[in-house]
Protein backbone atom coordinates (compact mmCIF):
# COMPACT_ATOMS: atom_id res chain seq x y z
CA UNK A 1 0.00 0.00 0.00
CA UNK A 2 1.52 3.64 -0.89
CA UNK A 3 -0.40 6.54 1.29
CA UNK A 4 0.96 10.27 0.52
CA UNK A 5 1.22 12.53 3.55
CA UNK A 6 1.27 16.68 3.30
CA UNK A 7 3.90 17.67 5.57
CA UNK A 8 4.53 21.02 5.15
CA UNK A 9 1.24 23.09 3.41
CA UNK A 10 2.64 25.91 0.54
CA UNK A 11 3.59 28.50 2.38
CA UNK A 12 1.60 31.03 0.07
CA UNK A 13 -0.67 30.46 -2.55
CA UNK A 14 -0.48 30.92 -6.20
CA UNK A 15 -3.09 33.75 -6.06
CA UNK A 16 -3.33 36.82 -3.60
CA UNK A 17 -7.04 37.83 -2.90
CA UNK A 18 -6.96 40.78 -4.49
CA UNK A 19 -6.06 39.34 -7.99
CA UNK A 20 -8.82 36.79 -6.96
CA UNK A 21 -11.01 40.44 -6.68
CA UNK A 22 -9.80 42.15 -9.48
CA UNK A 23 -10.79 38.77 -11.73
CA UNK A 24 -14.42 38.81 -9.96
CA UNK A 25 -14.87 42.72 -9.93
CA UNK A 26 -15.22 42.64 -6.33
CA UNK A 27 -14.35 46.08 -4.55
CA UNK A 28 -15.39 45.90 -1.36
CA UNK A 29 -14.13 43.45 1.70
CA UNK A 30 -17.67 41.61 2.60
CA UNK A 31 -16.48 38.02 0.78
CA UNK A 32 -12.78 38.35 1.65
CA UNK A 33 -12.57 35.18 3.67
CA UNK A 34 -14.99 33.18 1.64
CA UNK A 35 -12.75 34.20 -1.43
CA UNK A 36 -9.38 33.70 0.58
CA UNK A 37 -11.03 29.51 1.40
CA UNK A 38 -12.17 29.23 -2.07
CA UNK A 39 -8.80 30.31 -3.60
CA UNK A 40 -7.14 27.35 -1.27
CA UNK A 41 -10.15 24.73 -1.89
CA UNK A 42 -9.88 25.61 -5.72
CA UNK A 43 -5.73 25.10 -5.61
CA UNK A 44 -6.32 21.78 -3.93
CA UNK A 45 -9.00 20.95 -6.01
CA UNK A 46 -6.85 21.27 -9.33
CA UNK A 47 -3.56 20.27 -7.92
CA UNK A 48 -5.81 16.72 -7.23
CA UNK A 49 -7.06 17.01 -10.57
CA UNK A 50 -3.28 17.34 -12.21
CA UNK A 51 -1.54 15.28 -10.01
CA UNK A 52 1.13 18.31 -9.45
CA UNK A 53 1.90 20.47 -6.58
CA UNK A 54 2.08 24.20 -7.50
CA UNK A 55 3.58 25.82 -4.47
CA UNK A 56 6.29 24.37 -2.54
CA UNK A 57 5.66 21.72 -0.27
CA UNK A 58 6.91 19.11 1.79
CA UNK A 59 5.08 15.53 1.03
CA UNK A 60 5.87 11.91 2.33
CA UNK A 61 4.99 8.82 0.63
CA UNK A 62 5.27 6.04 2.95
CA UNK A 63 4.73 2.41 1.22
CA UNK A 64 5.13 -0.98 1.87
CA UNK A 65 8.22 -3.51 1.16
CA UNK A 66 6.67 -5.04 -1.02
CA UNK A 67 6.06 -2.22 -3.51
CA UNK A 68 9.92 -1.58 -3.32
CA UNK A 69 11.41 -1.78 -6.75
CA UNK A 70 14.18 0.14 -8.71
CA UNK A 71 12.17 2.97 -9.87
CA UNK A 72 9.49 4.84 -7.79
CA UNK A 73 7.23 7.27 -8.93
CA UNK A 74 6.92 10.26 -6.17
CA UNK A 75 3.31 11.53 -6.42
CA UNK A 76 2.30 15.24 -6.51
CA UNK A 77 5.36 16.32 -8.47
CA UNK A 78 7.29 18.38 -10.13
CA UNK A 79 9.92 17.02 -7.68
CA UNK A 80 12.67 19.06 -6.83
CA UNK A 81 14.51 17.44 -3.64
CA UNK A 82 14.26 14.27 -1.72
CA UNK A 83 15.09 15.00 2.13
CA UNK A 84 15.07 11.70 3.33
CA UNK A 85 15.00 7.87 2.46
CA UNK A 86 13.55 6.16 6.07
CA UNK A 87 13.13 2.16 6.42
CA UNK A 88 11.70 0.68 9.69
CA UNK A 89 12.62 -2.52 10.45
CA UNK A 90 10.67 -5.43 12.37
CA UNK A 91 11.75 -4.37 15.31
CA UNK A 92 10.33 -0.68 14.40
CA UNK A 93 13.40 0.47 14.71
CA UNK A 94 14.27 3.34 11.79
CA UNK A 95 17.42 3.75 9.47
CA UNK A 96 18.30 6.64 6.99
CA UNK A 97 19.11 5.22 3.69
CA UNK A 98 22.22 7.35 2.33
CA UNK A 99 22.10 9.44 -0.80
CA UNK A 100 24.57 7.74 -2.32
CA UNK A 101 22.06 4.79 -3.08
CA UNK A 102 19.20 6.43 -4.76
CA UNK A 103 18.98 9.42 -7.48
CA UNK A 104 16.38 11.90 -8.52
CA UNK A 105 15.29 11.92 -12.06
CA UNK A 106 12.13 12.90 -13.81
CA UNK A 107 9.56 12.85 -10.38
CA UNK A 108 10.82 9.07 -9.85
CA UNK A 109 13.55 7.76 -7.32
CA UNK A 110 15.78 5.45 -8.69
CA UNK A 111 17.88 2.83 -6.53
CA UNK A 112 21.38 2.70 -7.51
CA UNK A 113 22.70 -0.99 -8.89
CA UNK A 114 24.48 -1.42 -5.19
CA UNK A 115 21.90 -0.79 -3.51
CA UNK A 116 20.61 -3.75 -0.98
CA UNK A 117 18.95 -4.01 2.56
CA UNK A 118 20.58 -6.28 5.07
CA UNK A 119 17.77 -6.43 7.44
CA UNK A 120 13.89 -7.46 7.72
CA UNK A 121 11.65 -5.12 6.98
CA UNK A 122 8.35 -4.46 8.71
CA UNK A 123 5.78 -5.48 6.28
CA UNK A 124 3.80 -2.38 6.33
CA UNK A 125 4.54 0.64 6.18
CA UNK A 126 8.34 -0.02 5.86
CA UNK A 127 9.52 2.94 4.06
CA UNK A 128 9.00 6.55 4.34
CA UNK A 129 10.65 9.06 1.49
CA UNK A 130 10.45 12.92 2.28
CA UNK A 131 10.43 15.22 -0.12
CA UNK A 132 9.62 18.84 -1.22
CA UNK A 133 7.43 19.23 -4.39
CA UNK A 134 6.10 22.43 -6.59
CA UNK A 135 7.17 24.90 -9.13
CA UNK A 136 8.87 27.09 -6.56
CA UNK A 137 8.14 28.43 -3.46
CA UNK A 138 6.50 31.98 -4.40
CA UNK A 139 3.10 32.53 -6.86
CA UNK A 140 5.95 33.83 -9.89
CA UNK A 141 6.72 30.45 -9.94
CA UNK A 142 3.29 29.15 -10.94
CA UNK A 143 2.96 29.00 -14.80
CA UNK A 144 -0.28 31.37 -15.49
CA UNK A 145 -2.47 28.92 -17.60
CA UNK A 146 -2.58 27.30 -14.00
CA UNK A 147 -3.33 30.49 -12.11
CA UNK A 148 -5.97 31.54 -15.00
CA UNK A 149 -7.46 27.58 -14.54
CA UNK A 150 -7.45 28.77 -10.23
CA UNK A 151 -9.29 32.35 -11.74
CA UNK A 152 -11.99 31.01 -13.89
CA UNK A 153 -12.72 27.74 -11.34
CA UNK A 154 -13.09 30.10 -8.65
CA UNK A 155 -15.20 32.53 -10.93
CA UNK A 156 -17.14 29.55 -11.66
CA UNK A 157 -18.10 28.41 -8.07
CA UNK A 158 -18.19 31.59 -6.40
CA UNK A 159 -20.97 33.21 -8.86
CA UNK A 160 -23.11 29.44 -9.11
CA UNK A 161 -22.96 29.76 -5.25
CA UNK A 162 -24.65 33.33 -5.49
CA UNK A 163 -27.29 31.63 -7.36
CA UNK A 164 -27.54 28.66 -4.98
CA UNK A 165 -26.29 26.09 -6.97
CA UNK A 166 -22.31 25.36 -6.35
CA UNK A 167 -20.68 23.53 -8.96
CA UNK A 168 -18.10 20.76 -7.26
CA UNK A 169 -16.81 19.83 -11.16
CA UNK A 170 -14.06 21.51 -12.56
CA UNK A 171 -15.20 23.41 -15.33
CA UNK A 172 -14.13 23.06 -19.05
CA UNK A 173 -12.69 25.96 -19.61
CA UNK A 174 -10.14 25.33 -16.03
CA UNK A 175 -9.89 21.64 -17.87
CA UNK A 176 -8.75 23.29 -20.87
CA UNK A 177 -6.21 25.27 -19.68
CA UNK A 178 -4.90 23.06 -17.25
CA UNK A 179 -4.83 19.90 -19.06
CA UNK A 180 -1.04 20.07 -20.66
CA UNK A 181 0.23 20.27 -16.57
CA UNK A 182 -1.86 16.92 -15.82
CA UNK A 183 0.43 14.51 -14.61
CA UNK A 184 -0.79 10.62 -16.24
CA UNK A 185 1.30 8.07 -14.80
CA UNK A 186 0.47 3.93 -15.23
CA UNK A 187 1.39 1.79 -12.61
Amino acid sequence: MKTLAIITQPSVEPLTLQEAKDFLKISDTSQDVYLTSLITAVRQAIEHYCCSSFISQVLRLTIDYSDLCNELALWQGPVSLISSFKIFDSENIESTISNTMYFLHDDYLYLNQNFSIDITLREKASIQITYTAGYGATALSVPKAIKQAILEQIGSIFYCDQEGSIKILLTDKAKVLIDSYRLIRWV
